[in-house]
């Protein structure tokens, strides 16, 4: 039936994008066919149990649900978006298949497929997909044709193909989630499929942890695994989730916790007391999942989430985040937070890399490698997805030490230089900067139509929050798992077609709106940085020191009378070096001097720190002498001769203490808090212009 007609004189009824419609479809079977169905499947399943065994009966009421169950998708695009998106979070596919079940993922995307294709059929269907939100998809487009140049000079051309396929694979995803989204216009349900199996699932952790003792064979049919990898000052296990690696779980973690924030805001809003409830034991669940991954990068990127949050969800909420920030900081002395946080000082301290923490040791020497393919490579890069082919030929090049097989560099941006260099870099920035921007641009929107604390606005700066935090804990990690952060993006461009004006006047007073924010914006960021170069200038030229730095290399032979062959092989038994290493720290035994032990390029450096080039020099000589001594003194010189492999060089560099930089950090941020505060006064105190008086038309 078509939409009444307004009265000629008068604008058309408001139409809420957010309202639920009030079609529905007619039922697929009459409930009486239904309730006969269900018997005649309950008397074959029975039959077949006795006949055949209650394998084979399991299985034909398997294939009967999900018949059932793939045609109600079919008819129904929410029920295909919902499958999509919560198999997608809770990884379901790759769980089924590893117990031994098909792979639901194909048939989810091609029931997908089939809603959207049947949907044409519908005059309703086809006017929602007339304003199809084709902005992220066409974004991705120019992210993965930046990665053309380095696929056709790729130096591992197979694993280049396998990877570009998988990306083209992400893309079809992201289209038909983009187009059963703008077929069932409802973004909040997008967001509730997207945290309640999230939440599930850190319920299963939270579960095994409390009352199972960290089992790690309670792993709830795969869906809450526990992770090999361990750490340093960790307090549990550390829980994956439904994957291998908890790193990458407390990534999907970080994408679901502002919209489990924003769902429970809503909720509040609305005055729905059980929903609240639902919503909050969400949130609580999610940050649960998040401290039991034990990831530092999760933990950092969840500090920035719950920050931008507060910050970009309405002025209410800037003033509760402000009352609770004390509460979070005191979260900082958990055991297992705030003391992994501080073992990420190990990666910029003066000692052996055996000495520090080996993830941190692996990852800095990943992402050292990634800079050198950088380097040969700047413009396309060795070609994607081909750094792991690349690693044997560039490890002996770089002195970091790698423990194990790295087949990616731990830093999604050292690899996109690495593998697409600057041209991928580029695509990768238009990609999730334009989406950044879009979002920012749909909290203004919504600010201004709907009022700065609505629950729109809340759930616009919650996609914006997850794209800001998903790019921060992808620091930490490469590509990967990529079809999670493709779903926050469609809710955006789903938002975005949502909320757009309808009138060029609406159209031309939000390009104003955008254009204020952004002065204002601009404004804050050149401010901030001139005060950070004062700030900066004034301390590197008061309290700037020099420091001298002696480096010589040495490595191990084999003493006359061994098995040379077995014995020069100590870049692959990397326990040699660094006991070679250990002893002679142990004869040195001067802060001034490091020992370092790099298998990969089998040296052992020495090097000493002084306050001038001889005092440096001489530090050097001292612990070169002790080096020979302590061999000697432990009998290790009947297997190997420790000799110099180059002469002793000095550089200079300029540092500054950890006091200085810390008062630098406090002086910038007191001049920019002082420059907001009087910018705002003069604001405040400034008369506003009266209106200028129309223009005589005679």
């Amino acid at each position: 039936m078509p939409a009444p007609r307004a009265p000629q004189g008068e604008a058309p009824p408001a139409v809420d994008p957010f309202a639920p419609s009030p079609r529905r479809l007619a039922p697929l079977v009459p409930t009486g066919a239904l309730g006969w169905g269900a018997v005649g499947l309950g008397v074959l399943t029975g039959a077949t149990a006795l006949v055949a065994g209650v394998m084979p009966a399991l299985l034909v009421l398997g294939v009967f649900l999900a018949a059932v169950v793939g045609l109600y998708a079919v008819r129904r695009p929410a029920i295909a978006l919902i499958f999509l998106v919560a198999g997608e979070f809770s990884d379901a596919g790759q769980v089924l298949a590893s117990n031994g079940i098909p792979s639901v993922y194909n048939a989810s995307l091609l029931l997908g497929a089939l809603s959207i294709m049947l949907a044409l059929f519908d005059r309703d269907s086809r006017a929602r997909l007339r304003t199809f939100p084709w902005l992220p998809a066409a974004l991705l487009g120019v992210y993965l044709l930046s990665e053309m140049p380095g696929v056709f000079s790729s130096v591992a051309p197979d694993a280049t193909s396998s990877f570009v396929a998988d990306q083209f694979k992400d893309a079809l995803f992201l289209v038909i989630v983009l187009g059963l989204a703008r077929l069932v216009t409802r973004p909040w349900w997008v967001a509730a499929a997207l945290v309640l199996p999230i939440a599930v699932i850190c319920g299963f952790s939270v579960v095994n942890q409390v009352f199972l003792g960290g089992s790690a064979t309670a792993t709830f049919g795969g869906f809450a695994t526990i992770s090999a990898a361990s750490g340093e000052a960790i307090t549990t296990p550390r829980y994956a989730g439904p994957l291998p690696d908890s790193n990458f779980w407390g990534r999907y973690l970080v994408l679901a916790l502002p919209c489990a924030l924003a769902l429970m805001r809503r909720a509040v809003v609305l005055r729905r007391g059980r929903w609240v409830l639902l919503w909050a034991l969400c949130t609580v669940l999610t940050v649960a999942g998040m401290y039991l991954t034990q990831s530092r990068g999760t933990l950092l990127a969840c500090a920035m989430v719950l920050v931008l949050w507060f910050a970009t969800a309405g002025p209410r909420m800037r003033r509760l985040g402000l009352i609770l920030s004390p509460v979070v900081l005191l979260l900082l002395f958990v055991p297992g937070v705030g003391n992994r946080l501080v073992n990420l000082d190990a990666a910029f301290d003066n000692q052996p890399a055996y000495a520090i923490d080996p993830s941190i040791v692996e990852r800095t020497a990943a992402q050292k490698i990634a800079l050198l393919m950088f380097e040969d490579h700047p413009v396309v890069g060795l070609g994607p997805g081909a750094f792991g082919s690349a690693v044997p030929d560039y490890a002996s090049r770089s002195n970091g030490l790698l423990i194990g097989t790295t087949r990616a560099p731990h830093n999604l941006y050292l690899q996109l230089l690495a593998e697409a260099g600057i041209v991928g870099l580029a695509g990768w920035i238009v990609l999730m900067g334009g989406m950044v921007l879009l979002a920012l641009r749909i909290v203004l929107r919504l600010a201004r139509a709907r009022g700065p604390d609505s629950p729109e606005r809340v759930l616009a700066a919650a996609l914006l929050t997850s794209v800001l935090g998903w790019s921060l804990a992808s620091l930490f990690l490469h590509v990967a798992y990529f079809r999670t952060v493709l779903v926050v993006l469609a809710v955006i461009g789903l938002l975005d077609v949502l909320t757009r004006p309808a009138t060029a006047a609406g159209r031309r007073a939000e390009w104003a709106a955008v254009r204020a924010a952004s002065r204002r914006v601009a404004a804050t960021v050149v401010g901030a940085g001139v005060a950070a170069a004062v700030v900066v200038g004034v301390a590197v030229g008061l309290f700037g020191q020099e420091s001298y730095t002696a480096r010589s290399s040495y490595t191990l032979m084999p003493a006359p009378g061994t098995y040379e062959a077995y014995s020069l092989d100590v870049r692959s038994r990397i326990s040699v070096l660094p006991a070679f290493a250990g002893v002679v720290g142990g004869a040195v035994r001067s802060p001034s001097v490091v020992i370092e032990a790099e298998p990969a390029n089998g040296l052992i450096t020495l090097t000493a720190t002084g306050s001038s080039a001889d005092d440096a020099r001489g530090r050097l000589a001292v612990a070169d002498e002790s080096a020979g001594s302590a061999v000697a003194r432990f009998g290790l010189d009947r297997g190997f001769r420790i000799i110099a492999v180059s002469p002793p060089a000095v550089t200079v560099e300029r540092v500054y203490p950890t006091t200085v930089l810390a008062g630098a950090v406090v002086a910038w941020a007191l001049v920019v808090g002082l420059g907001s505060l009087l910018l705002r006064r003069f604001r405040r105190s400034r008369p506003v212009p009266p209106p200028l008086s129309p223009r005589s038309t005679s």
